[in-house]
C-alpha cells in the first residue's frame, strides 16, 4: 500500500493540512479555523481532525507540523507563541504522534515556509535565501549556504520580534515595537480599530460596518482604495516600518534573495512602501545583490514545507 504524509500548518487563526505523495503532488487539502481561544487541547484536536480530513482514508506516515515560534523542532515543543494564547511548553509532535499512531516533527512556520520556497518556489537555485512571512504575525526563515538555519535551539529566524521602537506597541512577546507590533496584521488591525474610535462617521468605520466586520487590514486597504487619509497613513507607516526590518536582513545576512510571504503581501500600499524602503535604505552592495520575490507557493507553502520535512526525516538513515 502507498504511503502519505501530512503536513500541517497551524496559525493563529487558520489551521490547513496538505496530503502528499512521495512526489510531494498535493492529493488532499482541509482548511479550518484554529479558534485559538478554546487551548490547546481543543486545537490539537482540530489539528488531528484536519490531518485525517486531507488524508481522505489514505495511509499516514508521518506528519509535519508547521508551527509558530517559538518552538524547538529537535524536542517537538512549541515553548511561546504569541498568538496561541495558553500555550506554554506544549509537547505537539509527541502529542499529535500519539492522536495519530505515526511519527510527528514540528518545523517552526516561517522555517518550514522558507524551506518550500527555497526547494520549491521562488528561492529555487539560490545559496542564501531569507523568507519574511507578513500575516496576522511576522516570521522568517533563512537558508544559508544551502542549509535551514534553525541557531541553537531551533529558535532562529524570529524576525518579527526584532525590536524596532522601543517606545512602540506591547508586543504579544511582553517587550514593546517589535516589528510584529507595528507592522504586522494584528498591529494593523489594531490601528484600523483606534481610527474607528477616533474617526466613528469615517470611512474605515463606515466600511467597517457595512461588511459586518471587525476593522483590520482588509477593512483599510478598502478605505486606502478610495482615498481615505486615515487607511493610507496607517499602511504606509507600517511599510517603512517593514521595509526597516528588510535593510536590516540584507545589510545583516547579504542574501540573494528575500522571499515575501502571508497574506499582507496582497497590500498594495504596505508592501510597495517595504519595498521602496528596502531598496533605498540597504547597503549598495547588498541592494545590488538581492533579488525581493513574492512567495510563489502562496499560503501553502508552510504545509508544503512541513510535510518536506516529514518526507525528509522519514526516510533519513537511523
Amino acid at each position: 500500500m502507498s504511503e502519505y504524509v501530512v503536513g500541517l500548518d497551524l496559525g493563529g487563526t487558520k489551521i490547513l493540512s496538505i496530503c502528499l505523495d512521495r512526489d510531494l503532488n498535493a492529493l488532499g487539502r482541509d482548511y479550518r479555523e484554529t479558534e485559538a481561544e478554546d487551548g490547546p487541547e481543543a486545537v490539537i484536536e482540530r489539528m488531528v481532525q484536519s490531518a485525517l480530513a486531507a488524508a481522505e482514508g489514505r495511509k499516514i506516515a508521518a506528519v509535519g507540523v508547521s508551527a509558530p515560534g517559538p518552538s524547538n523542532p529537535v524536542t517537538g515543543i512549541v515553548t511561546t507563541p504569541p498568538n496561541l494564547p495558553g500555550w506554554l511548553n506544549v509537547p505537539l509532535a509527541r502529542l499529535i504522534s500519539e492522536k495519530l499512531g505515526v511519527p510527528a516533527w514540528i518545523e517552526n512556520d516561517a522555517n518550514a515556509g522558507a524551506l518550500a520556497e527555497h526547494r520549491l518556489g521562488a528561492g529555487r537555485g539560490s545559496k542564501h535565501m531569507i523568507m519574511v512571512a507578513a500575516g496576522t504575525g511576522i516570521g522568517g526563515g533563512f537558508v544559508l549556504d544551502g542549509k535551514l538555519y534553525h541557531g541553537a535551539s531551533g529558535g532562529a529566524g524570529e524576525v518579527g520580534h526584532m525590536q524596532m521602537d522601543p517606545t512602540g506597541r506591547l508586543c504579544g512577546c511582553g517587550r514593546r515595537g517589535c516589528l510584529e507590533a507595528v507592522a504586522s496584521g494584528w498591529a494593523l488591525s489594531a490601528d484600523a480599530a483606534d481610527i474607528v474610535v477616533n474617526e466613528p462617521d469615517g470611512l474605515v468605520a463606515r466600511i467597517s460596518a457595512r461588511e459586518n466586520e471587525e476593522p483590520d487590514a482588509r477593512i483599510l486597504d478598502l478605505a486606502a482604495a478610495q482615498g481615505d487619509a486615515a487607511a493610507i497613513e496607517v499602511l504606509r507607516r507600517a511599510g517603512v516600518f517593514l521595509g526597516a526590518g528588510l535593510t536590516n536582513l540584507i545589510d545583516l545576512f547579504n542574501p540573494e534573495v528575500i522571499v515575501i510571504g502571508g497574506s499582507l503581501r496582497k497590500s498594495d500600499i504596505y508592501y510597495k512602501t517595504a519595498l521602496e524602503g528596502a531598496r533605498r535604505d540597504a547597503y549598495p552592495q547588498h541592494a545590488s545583490d538581492v533579488r525581493i520575490l513574492e512567495a510563489e507557493l502562496g499560503d501553502d507553502a508552510p504545509a508544503m514545507g512541513a510535510g518536506l520535512e516529514a518526507w525528509e526525516n522519514l526516510t533519513e538513515p537511523s
